[in-house]
């Protein structure tokens, strides 16, 4: 009689135990499972422009329309970039950056994030980089423009190239046009004109100012910068 009823005790608490793992079991499958939420650093839903200039202070990189980019190891957009190469978009925060003078196929990954409420890009192993609305106004600047002197005219262009042309007097009186083109940079009080064709030696172009503002030297002739059109 005691052993009945020790086994139907028994098996009561077994059924008990038995319900209650089913009802645990049961309250699991109804609870959403627990999801960490980490913000982005960037929302896909901003809208920002790559197709622009971007600056960290030290190094500036441009990116264009047509998929190129340029690295420029200064705050001197005529210097000549340290990289430059292809570049198209990842992701809504990736830029993929395509070097041309890599050796082998070599992609550069650029993120981009949101800093201090401002969209950032970072391209290891330099500092994030930030939209500016141009590059920082530099010497070069003052040289762009047309230029006119008695028997010489000369063009610099923003992208680093020139034409001059040059009138030649001949003994017949008429007078003939010499036109060349080429790459121009600055080295301190110098414009160095650089012709495209061969055997066409090096330009040296002084530049000076006085009162009334900067002046080209190139031998004899003296060149003055004319008024920019509105």
């Amino acid at each position: 009689m005691l052993q009945s009823t020790h086994h139907r005790r028994t098996a009561s608490a077994l059924i008990a135990l038995a319900s209650l793992l089913a009802a645990c079991e049961s309250t699991e499958k109804i609870l959403p499972p627990v999801v960490a939420q980490t913000p982005l650093s960037l929302d896909p839903t901003d809208a920002w422009e790559v197709v622009r200039w971007w600056s960290n202070g030290s190094e500036m990189i441009r990116f264009d329309e047509n998929g190129a980019y340029a690295l420029f190891g200064s705050m001197n957009r005529y210097h000549a970039p340290i990289e430059v190469g292809r570049w198209s978009k990842e992701s809504y925060a990736r830029l993929q950056l395509e070097p041309y003078q890599a050796r082998r196929v070599e992609y550069v990954r650029v993120g981009a994030e949101r800093l201090d409420g401002r969209i950032a890009l970072r391209r290891p192993p330099l500092a994030p980089f930030f939209a500016i609305s141009r590059p920082p106004v530099v010497a070069e600047d003052a040289l762009v423009g047309r230029w006119l002197g008695d028997a010489v005219e000369i063009d610099i262009r923003p992208d680093g190239r020139f034409r001059i042309a040059r009138r030649v007097v001949e003994a017949s009186a008429l007078t003939a046009i010499a036109r060349h083109e080429g790459a121009w940079r600055l080295d301190g009080t110098r414009l160095l004109l650089e012709p495209d064709g061969l055997g066409i030696e090096r330009l040296v172009v002084d530049v000076a100012e006085d009162e009334d503002g900067l002046r080209l030297q190139l031998g004899p002739a003296l060149l003055v910068q004319q008024p920019t059109e509105p």
